[in-house]
C-alpha cells in the first residue's frame, strides 16, 4: 500500500526522453523548459525513481532532436535515392 498522496507509475527513461523531445518538437516548447523549476519538480522524482544515470537538460535534448532529425534526413534520402 502507498502511502495518501504518492502514486505508482510504469513508467522508463527513454519514455521521459522521448516526452521532452516531443514537447520541444511536436509542441513548440523551448528546450529551455527541461530547466524550469517547476518542470523539474515533476521530471527529478521520476528519474530519482527510477535509479537511472539518464541527464536530461536542455542540452542533452537539443542533443537528442539534432540526431532524430539526422536519422530522419537519412531515411528520407534512402527512400527517393534512385526515384
Amino acid at each position: 500500500m502507498l502511502p495518501a498522496g504518492t502514486a505508482r507509475v510504469s513508467i522508463s527513461d527513454q519514455i521521459i526522453v522521448s516526452a521532452c523531445v516531443e514537447l520541444c518538437t511536436v509542441n513548440g516548447r523551448p528546450f529551455a523548459l527541461m530547466e524550469d523549476s517547476g518542470f523539474r519538480k515533476i521530471l527529478d522524482p521520476l528519474l530519482d525513481g527510477l535509479s537511472t544515470k539518464t541527464v536530461i537538460n536542455a542540452e542533452n535534448i537539443r542533443t537528442r532532436v539534432a540526431l532524430l532529425a539526422d536519422e530522419m534526413r537519412e531515411e528520407i534520402r534512402q527512400q527517393v535515392k534512385g526515384r
